[in-house]
């Protein structure tokens, strides 16, 4: 008989983790494991190889085919060749210290210096609003529907303003801060002197004569000496700013001079039409022609916004240029010097040479968040004060190929886009169907397979490479809406230019516009969305209505689309340029 106590399993024994430990370091199912490791990371390399192959064979194929076909795709080669600072308009002592930065860096040498423009152009409207300038009625004359412009009402109907404290520069947003690289507030060094105390509202002035001389003298007293020696500048042949091209990233490039030339092109106006209503033609038109070479400045920069300035700053033009037209105030010296300058220019192909150039950066972009470059990545593309962490985990895990078919779905996304703006250009294609391309490729530049990309979910974007495409590509529609709008108003002005010049030499407007060709206009251009003549309609020998049937491509009489607030809707309705009758139309 065996009186022996049954012996209690050890910790080692009844401990199922430890078993299991054991079970798991056994030979056999080490071996197993390791080679099941090996598998999948032999797959994983695989799968990483594959992608790398996959994405850089099918780049380096589309830039082959792009470079036979004469597309650029290298940044550098947008960027401007530089200019003699005597040749140059752009380093004139007003706007050099724009661009003035310390050696590699976007500081400003002198900060003060940098923003007296800026801080220059932000008293304009409070020095205005004190005197009474209503800024919104400036903004909104109607000019399309033949309303000359009301001085009274613009210099005397701002009778909100009553205050005894002394006008103060409004602080910037931080947004606006950021972007230019300004201070939180304004130096003190450059600060205007603040007006005295005041107990009303100054009366308005009574007649057109007197709020044209107020509006003059407000424009002298703030931009003068700045017009003054831009008109100057502008006779040197050349113009270049000093822009950092080469900063890393290239959304990061301070472009301060958009801003101050779009403000330069509102003085302008503003003071033309003040010289107008003084009987002042010959300065009034000299301020034109200098606001749209100031604006023709921005035409070989490979940046969508600064063609977009480039339009707006002309569009702010118009109005004292169809004021001129409507007092009959242009010489015939004038006007040809005008027609000339028109006839030269086409926003639609400045437009499309910088969309060219806005492809070149986003290739740049991508390949420096490849190759971690100028300290930008996924996680803070776009920004410049932090980092996103799912970002930055995406680029950790994603495939090098993965940023190779990035580059290649954006610069098809572009070729898309790019190809109606050719054929447009070339005259193979009619506005309608190219703008009806455009607005459908804004939806989905990547073509009708993927549905509406912007809906897509980010998943759906990063699987299947468009990530880039919804960061980094432009609304290239409106953009084109926007130059078309600016483009079909300089071919009215050409027009008008000519039929000025018939009014001049013959006493009145022709009946019909083939009766200018060729003595004073070569060759009559077509309404781009009818592909016909635009619509003109002599209403007086003195007055007539030329128009182009719009962006709803349908003739509607020459009537002007409004919004429900009475602003003026160039998308709706027809482009009109109105001269009315002078008997009682137009105050002098």
């Amino acid at each position: 008989m065996n009186n022996s106590i049954p012996q209690k399993p050890s910790v080692w024994q009844r401990s199922p983790l430890i078993r299991f430990a054991r079970w798991l370091l056994s030979p056999r199912v080490l071996g197993r494991l390791l080679f099941l490791v090996a598998t999948l990371a032999t797959i994983v390399g695989l799968f990483y190889a594959e992608e790398l192959w996959r994405g850089k064979h099918a780049w380096n194929k589309y830039t082959a085919a792009a470079t036979a076909g004469g597309i650029r795709l290298d940044w550098d080669s947008f960027i401007p060749a530089p200019v003699k600072d005597e040749e140059n308009l752009a380093a004139t002592p007003a706007l050099a210290p724009l661009f003035d930065f310390l050696p590699g860096t976007q500081q400003w040498r002198d900060t003060n210096a940098s923003q007296k423009l800026f801080i220059l152009f932000r008293t304009f409207n409070e020095k205005a609003k004190a005197r009474g300038f209503d800024v919104e009625y400036g903004r909104q004359a109607r000019w399309q529907l033949g309303e000359p412009m009301d001085l009274i009402a613009l210099l005397g109907t701002n009778k909100t303003l009553r205050t005894t404290a002394p006008p103060t520069v409004t602080p910037l947003p931080e947004e606006m801060r950021k972007r230019y690289g300004l201070p939180d507030s304004p130096p003190e060094a450059i600060t205007p002197n603040p007006a005295p105390a005041r107990p009303s509202f100054p009366p308005g002035p009574a007649t057109q004569e007197e709020a044209a001389r107020i509006l003059l003298e407000l424009v002298q007293q703030t931009y003068g000496p700045l017009l003054d020696e831009l008109s100057d500048a502008s006779q040197r042949p050349r113009a270049r700013f000093n822009i950092q091209y080469n900063t890393a990233p290239i959304y990061a490039i301070l472009l301060p001079h958009l801003a101050y030339l779009k403000s330069c092109a509102q003085a302008l106006s503003r003071r033309a039409q003040a010289q107008l209503a003084l009987d002042q033609a010959s300065g009034a038109m000299d301020d034109i022609q200098l606001g749209f070479h100031l604006a023709d400045t921005l035409n070989a920069e490979p940046f969508l916004i600064s063609q977009l300035v480039h339009i707006a700053s002309k569009m702010i033009l118009m109005s004292p240029l169809w004021h001129g037209f409507a007092r009959h105030a242009w010489t015939e010296s004038q006007l040809q010097q005008l027609q000339a300058r028109l006839e030269n220019g086409n926003i639609v192909a400045d437009l499309n040479r910088a969309l060219h150039g806005e492809r070149a950066s986003g290739v740049r972009i991508i390949d420096q968040i490849l190759y971690r470059t100028g300290g930008v990545s996924l996680g803070n593309l776009g920004s410049t004060d932090g980092s996103d962490t799912m970002g930055e985990v995406v680029q950790m895990i994603m495939p090098s190929g993965w940023f190779y078919l990035e580059k290649l779905n954006l610069s098809s996304a572009y070729d898309r886009c790019l190809e109606p703006l050719k054929e447009w250009l070339d005259g193979k294609t009619a506005t309608q169907p190219a703008l009806q391309q455009l607005r459908k490729l804004g939806k989905n530049p990547l073509g009708d397979e993927n549905g509406d990309w912007s809906t897509q979910s980010g998943f759906e974007k990063l699987w299947r490479h468009q990530i880039m495409v919804s960061m980094l590509f432009p609304a290239v529609d409106r953009a084109f809406e926007k130059a078309l709008n600016a483009q079909m108003h300089l071919l009215l002005v050409q027009q008008a230019c000519a039929l000025e010049r018939h009014l001049l030499t013959t006493g009145q407007y022709p009946e019909k516009l083939e009766n200018m060709v060729p003595k004073f206009i070569a060759k009559l251009p077509l309404d781009p969305m009818s592909g016909k003549p635009f619509v003109y309609r002599r209403q007086a020998q003195d007055a007539y209505l030329l128009y182009s049937i719009g962006f709803d491509f349908q003739d509607d009489g020459g009537t002007v689309g409004l919004t429900a607030k009475g602003v003026i809707d160039p998308l709706t309705k027809d482009l009109v340029w109105r001269i009315p009758s002078r008997q009682g139309s137009v105050q002098k």
